[in-house]
């Protein structure tokens, strides 16, 4: 489940969100759009991301990932073939809209709740495998950008979504939703014997069936866990939304092609690797919420690096600032989630709890886009960025032990 979840997750966030820095200027040269005008819809669809989270939260805990990554899957496909054709802004936003509408809760949100499935002991070192593929679409970016460089960036589109169609969508009916329908375990347990030889378990054991294990959505509204990893969730949308939709355009006003950009990119993940999967480890020795603190401080001092970047030497140390901090936080979120919270409602607690992140997502790119419109550098944008990777720490250092001692 966790291979299967790498082109599930790998493609569409290559093509769609890293993807979209390289759109910025061939727009804005082809149709005159100024560069808010295209990064706003990057604030629209947190908006509508914000608003599908919860509802994909739900269908995931009723009736399993699975359908909801087949679907999301085709709406990717889709959204990219229309974008491929826009000639008015309104067209694009429209287009642009589906593709997240697919994105959105049919790809990385979908695997995070189908890996808490089928681990209990492992799960941090599964989630510390899996969220790499949350950037893992970096490996491709040189790839998308060849393709618009040589294609265009409307037959570029046009060939990435029939990409999807072609391969991820029936990719994703190898989903399967969680273990105990095929008579496995979680962690790939053997399954229980039945005989009257085998030992019962005993009650401080967990119960066989984890899917079956958690709180309603209701009381978790009433847990203080909940608000603050809500608030500092908030906090690392908008300043990664500025960092992820602006870092591309960056590095080509520092002077360097599309194609050495998507190069940066691919290094920046190679570089991130063993910092993302140590995350996921350290989670099952060590406590989170320290994780957490230390993965707020890194960013930020990645963020002053790309802020004042002239070299590559710059951009070496904003990777490994921030860019393995990506998976930490993006592991160790949902780890906490599960302890706190239990599998059963897993999907639509953190479906809820990402809602909470629409506003900084809404505000990200429109900040970012402001400043450059105003300055012409990004630069103002990632000092911002880098204060408030400190501003989120209060609220993880305000989290309360559970029962389960993060």
């Amino acid at each position: 489940m966790v291979l299967i979840c790498y082109p599930l997750c790998v493609m569409p966030i290559a093509f769609v969100s890293f993807g979209f820095g390289f759109l910025i200027n061939p727009l804005s040269t082809e149709f005159g759009w100024t560069v808010t005008q295209i990064a706003i819809i990057a604030s629209f669809i947190r908006l509508e991301g914000g608003f599908l989270d919860p509802i994909g939260g739900f269908i995931i805990d009723r009736w399993g990932p699975r359908k909801i990554i087949i679907g999301g899957q085709f709406l990717i496909g889709l959204g990219l073939i229309l974008t491929s054709q826009v000639t008015e802004l309104w067209q694009f936003y429209a287009a642009v809209m589906i593709t997240n509408a697919g994105s959105a809760v049919g790809s990385f949100f979908a695997c995070r709740a189908l890996v808490v499935r089928w681990f209990l002991r492992s799960r941090g070192r599964a989630m510390g495998f899996m969220t790499p593929a949350a950037s893992a679409g970096q490996l491709l970016l040189p790839l998308v950008a060849f393709f618009i460089t040589r294609l265009g960036w409307s037959d570029a589109l046009l060939v990435m979504g029939i990409s999807i169609l072609m391969i991820t969508v029936p990719l994703a009916f190898a989903v399967r939703d969680d273990p105990y329908t095929y008579g496995l375990l979680p962690d790939g347990d053997p399954p229980e014997e039945t005989d009257t030889e085998s030992s019962q378990p005993s009650e401080e054991e967990t119960p066989t069936r984890i899917t079956d294990q958690g709180i309603r959505w209701q009381a978790a509204l009433r847990v203080h866990a909940f608000w603050m990893l809500g608030i500092s969730t908030a906090i690392w949308s908008l300043y990664h939304g500025i960092v992820r939709l602006f870092l591309i355009p960056h590095m080509e006003g520092l002077g360097y092609t599309r194609e050495e950009a998507g190069k940066f990119m691919l290094i920046f993940f190679l570089i991130s690797i063993p910092g993302r999967i140590a995350a996921g480890w350290l989670a099952d020795h060590i406590s989170s919420k320290k994780l957490l603190t230390a993965v707020l401080i890194s960013q930020s001092l990645g963020l002053i690096a790309l802020a004042f970047s002239n070299s590559w030497l710059d951009l070496f140390l904003y990777a490994l600032g921030y860019e393995w901090a990506v998976g930490g936080w993006l592991a160790l979120q949902g780890i906490i989630i599960a302890q706190y919270f239990g599998v059963s409602n897993y999907a639509t607690i953190i479906g809820l709890m990402m809602t909470m992140g629409v506003l900084g997502g809404f505000m990200g790119p429109v900040i970012g886009a402001r400043i450059y419109d105003y300055t012409g550098s990004y630069q103002a944008a990632f000092i911002l960025a880098a204060a408030l990777a400190l501003v989120a720490l209060p609220f993880i250092l305000s989290l309360r032990n559970n029962k389960q001692q993060l």
